[in-house]
């Protein structure tokens, strides 16, 4: 697989903002993904999933990675 990376230093409040121009011509973006905070509950998580997903759109095809713990993610999405 022939691929291309580039790695950038948080310059503008928004990451979003400064990813977004940058990955216009991308096939694929990748975004790290928080792991759910010690004390959060479901509902936070997944409201900061949703939020997480309307700043990812209009990018390019874009996936979420997680590190292997063990998360119950079919909780986020009984409401969505």
């Amino acid at each position: 697989i022939e691929a291309e990376f580039d790695i950038r230093i948080k310059e503008a409040d928004d990451v979003f903002d400064m990813i977004r121009p940058l990955s216009a011509g991308a096939d694929l973006v990748l975004f790290g993904m928080r792991p759910p905070l010690e004390d959060e509950s479901d509902d936070s998580y997944a409201t900061a999933y949703k939020i997480l997903l309307q700043n990812t759109s209009g990018f390019p095809a874009v996936a979420l990675v997680l590190a292997g713990q063990d998360i119950p993610f079919y909780r986020m999405y009984e409401d969505t």
